[in-house]
């Protein structure tokens, strides 16, 4: 199923708020969490992807550099 931006970027609100939570519980960064900044930065990657085929396609003047997604 296709995502728009706006869900994707929902989605990834939601993950680094339960990243957080678990570190406030936890005191420390788990596996659980190791796993949880995976799904972020696949997110991540995706919103990317999306915001270079705008560009390149004339429908955005988004530059910036992206390191997050490494």
């Amino acid at each position: 199923m296709v995502q728009t931006a706006q869900s994707l970027l929902a989605q990834k609100m939601a993950l680094e708020s339960l990243w957080n939570k678990k570190f406030m519980e936890e005191g420390r960064v788990t596996n659980e969490m190791q796993q949880i900044s995976r799904q972020v930065k696949e997110v991540v990657r995706e919103l990317i992807k999306r915001s270079e085929f705008e560009t390149a396609n004339g429908n955005s003047t988004d530059y910036e550099i992206h390191a997050f997604a490494g």
